[in-house]
């Protein structure tokens, strides 16, 4: 998606509230999906890295 910027670049689309907020909770519930299922939070770096962009 080409912005309008005053760089003339490309800039990523954003996420509104809501969608950070869902995105937020499905991660959530995934990370505690896994640390049922006894994988070690450590393993879990593409999960937590998700959850800290978010």
């Amino acid at each position: 998606m080409k912005s309008g910027n005053m760089n003339g670049g490309w800039e990523r689309p954003t996420l509104t509230q809501v969608q950070i907020i869902q995105s937020l909770a499905e991660a959530l519930s995934w990370f505690e999906k896994e640390i049922g299922w006894g994988v070690r939070p450590s393993e879990l770096n593409h999960l937590t890295g998700r959850i800290g962009e978010l």
